[in-house]
């Protein structure tokens, strides 16, 4: 298949660079719409927190939209002035979260990279985050917005939630709200 021929180095290239296993249905690129900005959609993607277990997915979305910088992407500065993950779930498992900002690839290579964003659109998402057995809060979004950066060995990130369903545990208390 051509799709595949062309696409499989790409997903190659992500997991080689962050250590992050990407998987998707379709692709979809565009260079010219928003020039200097290339956009990418791809379909029924999932994001696993390591190339050897792919039962631990990070993210899962029917849609996950991309707009890239792409002439910084020669310098190794991943620029996405804005990321829109569509009907999906995002499990953050914050014992994990070492595994995809941990400076190197899956062969122990040294990674050198850097990537912003200006805005990551969460619609129609549960969002669970949870940290072994002292936290575990799970959330429903109809939309709902992030910024941040992130590098191999750190993250840094803005929130702005708007939350329809909210339940969880925090320090040994149980809660739960509906609006």
């Amino acid at each position: 298949d051509d799709k595949v021929k062309i696409w499989s180095p790409v997903k190659k290239q992500i997991i080689d660079k962050t250590n992050i296993n990407i998987d998707f249905e379709e692709i979809h690129f565009s260079i010219l719409r928003y020039f200097p900005y290339g956009s990418f959609t791809l379909d029924d993607s999932k994001i696993f927190y390591s190339m050897h277990n792919r039962k631990d997915t990070l993210l899962n979305a029917r849609k996950l939209c991309f707009k890239i910088n792409t002439i910084n992407i020669y310098s190794k500065i991943f620029e996405f002035p804005e990321i829109i993950i569509s009907d999906g779930s995002i499990n953050i498992k914050g014992e994990l979260l070492d595994t995809l900002f941990n400076g190197s690839n899956v062969e122990n290579k040294n990674t050198s990279y850097f990537v912003e964003t200006k805005s990551i659109i969460v619609n129609r998402c549960k969002i669970k985050y949870s940290n072994e057995n002292t936290i575990n809060l799970n959330v429903f979004t109809k939309e709902s917005s992030f910024s941040g950066s992130f590098l191999p060995n750190s993250l840094s990130f803005k929130l702005n939630l708007n939350i329809n369903q909210f339940t969880g545990r925090l320090s040994g208390f149980n809660f739960k709200t509906n609006d």
